[in-house]
């Protein structure tokens, strides 16, 4: 379990941990889904075909609408979450929202390093926080992201579940 250690010196971190995990897992829930899908549409034309002997036209549009299903769960599951990775902001806010009680200085904290001058983005990664509004965000943050886990945000179940199902199917 990641948590916020006190002596963390860069509060921004904790959001590209929370990131990152939140990509893998949307990404192994995926690729499992599309794994799912792909074995689910193949199994279903195996069962009709055994069941109901089809002509050359039924297995030409079984095959069909296997890359067709294939390809949209691959888009949809895989190709779609790549594309509109979170931002950090966003990532902030789930983790404020998360916490509670945090009122957007999570989110502060990473305007002034991203779009604050330099003398402010080098106060908010300075590990004793200094004095001042910037000091007293970053100690303020700090105090409300002990024992934050990435789990509070980056829930690992549904990957779990999806990867249980696949390793249940094959």
């Amino acid at each position: 379990m990641t948590e916020l250690r006190t002596d963390d010196h860069d509060l921004t971190q904790v959001v590209g941990r929370t990131g990152r995990r939140l990509r893998r897992n949307a990404l192994l829930t995926g690729a499992a889904l599309v794994a799912l899908t792909a074995i689910g549409w193949l199994l279903a034309a195996v069962v009709i075909d055994l069941v109901l002997p089809l002509p050359v036209w039924g297995r030409v549009t079984m095959w069909v609408g296997f890359w067709l299903i294939a390809s949209v769960a691959l888009g949809c599951a895989l190709v779609w979450p790549m594309m509109r990775r979170p931002t950090r902001e966003q990532i902030a806010l789930s983790i404020e929202a998360a916490i509670g009680g945090m009122h957007n200085r999570l989110l502060t904290l990473i305007d002034l390093q991203q779009n604050g001058n330099k003398a402010d983005a080098e106060n908010t990664l300075d590990r004793k926080g200094g004095g001042g509004f910037v000091g007293r965000l970053v100690d303020q943050t700090r105090q409300g992201l002990v024992g934050y886990r990435v789990e509070q945000v980056a829930d690992p179940k549904p990957m779990r579940r999806s990867m249980a199902g696949l390793g249940g199917t094959l």
